[in-house]
């Protein structure tokens, strides 16, 4: 599960700040921002504002969707807030949105509602910044306030951010940031140092293509960390998989989102390969061949249903494109010149498809595409039943008759080698590559295609034209970043495959992904509001656009197939939906107080937990080593040698130490050092007093669900507030509020059926109405609905706690006439509610977090009581918490009285427990 964390914190924040100081639909006379883009902005905004403004509550926020996160591995701290990512798709608006947000960010800085600091784009290629920079000049058309380009290297650290009423945006690229050691040994003389532009203040740093290097912990990526250091980073791609940039997405319109609004094209990954070979081993050469000749049938049927629009009109949807592409194409491997053999065969004889065509079928029928439910079409299952041998020739290669293949050179161009059919008047096939020297060489030659010399400068120049008579494009990384088409509805991978290949395959897909059925729509032909066209027409282009609206994926390795599915799962993001109308309970009693902590400085009470035998190991090695070696080996592990020695002293007396032997796995010397100076430099908080609550109880505002649909959650929410109306108004005021239209017939009707109620049950959640419950009402998980929804009444000895609870309420003790009293439901690692204490199972420092808090006040004096209903199954554990409790409770403060409660109706004698353990309500109520 993906759990996107910063978007939902920045839908929840959203309605605190206002847009109006900003024009965020205009950019230039040809370009606006769609309301997705807009969308994008303004999240953008609330995350930089939530960050400056409410750092400590947006920790807590990301903490509490932390703990749905399934990696337990996942790592994410206070030093990773600086950051927001867009996952956005290619041809979503990604260089739209980020000129924007420069634009925004600088007004924002006038206004002062943002800190002013200078800002810096980094991109990986001289072509994606040669993008931003003609968009730039697009955009200054139609401003007086122009966005300069400025070159990181020109930089001074006196520059003014704006400059005459000038934006200044300063850029570099992104794969030259380096260190000073590497800046002279380059050739191109462009590396910089990072160190020499680092800013005390931090930059405003906007990183496209972020999703390149390995992760977060990168070389490379570290120097962009320090560049925003004090500052903060925007992180733009189509194709992240680091989990730190999906955990910081502040926005999502990623292949998932963007092709299920109806943008971009369908995606058809032909999988059927790998239930048909089922074993360790790639594809053979035979079984590539037949994937290869497939690909050429369901071109040749996209060409014809082309041809068949056009027919209607001629503007309508682009030509078709097949990209084949490779990891390498300067080196002749045996996948390419399989590829080419193929070409060669249905070119020169007459093939026989028909069983080909029955598996394509077989593939495609009733099969859904990615992202979306819908199934191929069956007017494209007709079309290729009706493909033959010579409509393949005739669409795809530009040749009715069989003839044999020609590859036309381009004087002065290294780059591109076109190919055409012998007797056609025009090439079929383009091959890019960085040097086509190898080519001309080997596989032409060894293949005996003709070498021709022409005139003509460039196929490529001009291939996004409708009228490019190139059909098949082979290369490699040239389709990967900086060129969009939107003729692309075929992408063969040819002996694709490795670590990198998700992030390879997906930018490759993403190509292709773009749309145009007319000039300016971007949208599939199902998605026009208002159709151009007759009645007439629009009939017989739905029979034929989803088949130009289609991407298909073909792949000519096993491990490649594999790949690309695995990589378009990870576009696949479940977002969390939240239950609505949870309040805080305004009747409650008050004041409520909870414990205010500080660190201690008393390391000497923490005593580490070691069995005897590893204890005598540690200190024979300690008696063993060198001092002055042993301080070596151990540097860096505290802040000066001084503390290492004073840990190996420390080590060395017994008395630290709690002993018992219980087994675990033993630890190598050096690292168990490390880990007890870990242990003994921790810091463990103290009572500092009381303060009253604030935002300490809060995961009613997160209770939500990633695992039902948004009807499910609509229904829950409907429920809900039915049940609300219902349980806090009388059947007269339900009549007023519908007579004032302040409710609708059916929601009126379903109130009437929860006056008087304390609970209704909903298919998932139970709905509980308690007058003394910090919030109201208190949910609680259905059984045989476990895990659906998150911070809701789960266990069941928390359900058993509140069902005794209530049967206690119904009884008539006096004792309950003289207090006032309240409680709330706490959830760990959410709520800011928690016992410090030694876990000596495992000689750590952590926090207990109790299932309830109760506050119970008479005018003899307050006393607070932590219940723990399931605290009894780890016994040790219990004792461990109790110890903590009492080292932190010891004295009482401000005149409050703590108490903490095992609550268990067993009475399960335990002698280091005696007076914790209570087996009735009652008893919580006592001594007050």
């Amino acid at each position: 599960m993906k759990v996107l964390a910063l978007e939902e914190i920045c839908k929840k924040n959203i309605s605190k700040y206002s847009f109006d100081d900003y024009d965020l639909g205009a950019f230039s006379k040809k370009l606006t921002l769609f309301e997705h883009n807009q969308l994008a902005v303004k999240n953008a905004l609330v995350a930089l504002w939530e960050f400056q403004k409410n750092r400590d509550a947006l920790l807590s926020q990301y903490m509490v969707l932390k703990s749905s996160v399934e990696d337990n591995s996942f790592d994410f701290g206070e030093n990773d807030l600086n950051r927001a990512s867009f996952w956005m798709a290619t041809g979503a608006g990604k260089t739209i949105v980020l000129l924007k947000l420069v634009e925004v960010m600088a007004l924002a800085m006038k206004k002062k509602q943002i800190q002013k600091k200078k800002m810096l784009l980094l991109a990986p290629t001289d072509q994606i910044l040669n993008q931003f920079k003609k968009l730039c000049d697009e955009y200054n058309i139609e401003h007086s306030s122009k966005i300069r380009l400025l070159e990181l290297s020109s930089y001074q650290s006196f520059d003014a951010q704006l400059d005459f009423g000038d934006i200044i945006l300063y850029y570099a690229r992104s794969d030259l940031i380096d260190v000073e050691a590497h800046t002279s040994k380059s050739n191109d003389g462009k590396r910089l140092d990072y160190k020499d532009y680092l800013e005390k203040n931090g930059w405003y740093v906007f990183l496209d293509e972020a999703h390149k290097g390995v992760d977060r912990h990168s070389t490379r990526k570290s120097y962009y960390q320090e560049l925003a250091a004090n500052g903060f980073i925007f992180n733009f791609s189509a194709t992240f998989s680091d989990y730190i940039d999906i955990f910081t997405c502040a926005y999502n319109y990623n292949l998932q989102k963007f092709n299920s609004d109806g943008y971009g094209k369908l995606i058809a990954v032909l999988d059927d390969e790998l239930s048909n070979f089922r074993t360790e081993k790639d594809f053979s050469d035979e079984a590539k061949q037949k994937l290869i000749l497939k690909s050429f049938i369901l071109f040749a049927v996209l060409k014809k249903a082309y041809f068949a629009l056009s027919n209607i009109d001629q503007n309508l949807y682009h030509n078709p494109l097949m990209v084949s592409v490779c990891d390498r194409v300067n080196t002749i491997d045996a996948g390419l010149k399989l590829y080419f053999k193929t070409v060669l065969n249905i070119l020169k004889n007459n093939v026989d498809i028909t069983d080909l065509k029955l598996e394509v079928i077989h593939n495609l029928q009733d099969k859904n595409y990615q992202f979306v439910t819908q199934k191929v079409s069956p007017e494209f299952i007709d079309l290729i039943k009706d493909i033959s041998v010579d409509e393949i020739r005739k669409f795809v290669f530009h040749a009715p008759q069989k003839s044999n293949c020609e590859a036309y050179i381009m004087k002065g161009n290294v780059h591109e080698i076109a190919f055409k059919s012998r007797g056609a008047d025009k090439p079929f096939l383009l091959l890019n590559v960085g040097d086509n020297s190898d080519w001309k060489k080997n596989i032409i030659e060894e293949l005996g295609i003709d070498v021709i010399e022409e005139v003509k400068n460039s196929y490529f120049a001009n291939i996004e034209d409708r009228n490019s008579p190139i059909n098949i494009m082979l290369g490699s990384r040239v389709f990967v970043e900086g060129w969009d088409c939107n003729r692309v509805n075929f992408i063969n991978f040819i002996n694709i495959g490795g670590a990198n290949a998700v992030k390879y395959v997906l930018q490759t897909i993403g190509r292709g992904i773009r749309i145009e059925p007319l000039k300016s729509f971007r949208k599939r032909f199902s998605f026009f509001k208002n159709s151009p066209f007759s009645l007439e027409k629009d009939a017989k282009i739905k029979k034929f656009a989803p088949i130009l609206e289609t991407l298909f994926v073909f792949a000519t390795h096993k491990r490649a197939v594999e790949d690309i599915i695995r990589g378009l799962e990870q576009n696949k993001t479940e977002v969390s939906l939240f239950i609505k109308g949870i309040k805080k309970n305004s009747q409650l009693f008050g004041p409520l107080f909870v414990p205010d902590y500080e660190n201690s400085c008393h390391k000497e009470k923490l005593k580490y937990t070691i069995s005897d035998n590893e204890y005598s190991k540690l200190v024979s090695f300690i008696n063993h080593c060198s001092r002055d070696v042993l301080l070596l080996e151990l540097s860096g592990i505290s802040n000066s040698g001084d503390f290492c020695l004073h840990t190996i002293e420390r080590i060395l007396e017994p008395s630290n130490f709690v002993f018992n032997n219980l087994s675990a796995e033993p630890l190598e010397e050096l690292t168990l050092i490390k880990k007890i100076d870990l242990f003994f430099n921790s810091r463990l908080e103290k009572l500092k007093g009381y303060k009253l609550i604030d935002d300490e109880i809060n995961h009613y505002k997160f209770i939500s669900s990633n695992c039902l649909n948004e009807t499910e959650i609509e229904k829950i929410n409907r429920d809900l507030k039915n049940f609300i109306a219902g349980s806090q108004c009388s059947e007269h005021e339900l009549d007023a509020l519908f007579d004032a239209g302040s409710i609708s017939r059916e929601e009126y009707k379903a109130a009437l059926k929860n006056i008087g109620k304390s609970d209704v049950h909903n298919e998932y959640v139970q709905f509980k109405n308690i007058a003394q419950h910090f919030y109201t009402p208190l949910l609680i998980e259905n059984k045989g609905k476990e895990g659906y929804i998150r911070h809701i009444v789960r266990e069941e000895s928390e359900i058993e706690f509140l069902m005794d609870l209530e049967n206690y309420l119904k009884q008539s003790d006096a004792r309950l006439n003289k207090i006032e009293w309240a409680f709330s439901k706490i959830v760990e690692n959410v709520d800011g509610i928690y016992i410090p204490y030694i876990d000596f199972s495992v000689s750590k420092v952590r926090k207990f977090f109790p299932d309830f808090i109760f506050w119970l006040k008479d005018e003899d004096g307050y006393r607070i009581v932590f219940v723990d209903p399931k605290g009894l199954n780890a016994p040790n554990n219990a004792i461990y918490k109790k110890d903590g409790f009492e080292a932190v409770f010891h004295d009482k403060i401000d005149n409050v009285k703590v108490s903490l409660v095992y609550y268990n109706k067993n009475n399960v004698p335990i002698s280091d427990l005696d007076g914790y353990v209570v087996g009735s309500i009652a008893g919580i109520f006592e001594n007050i």
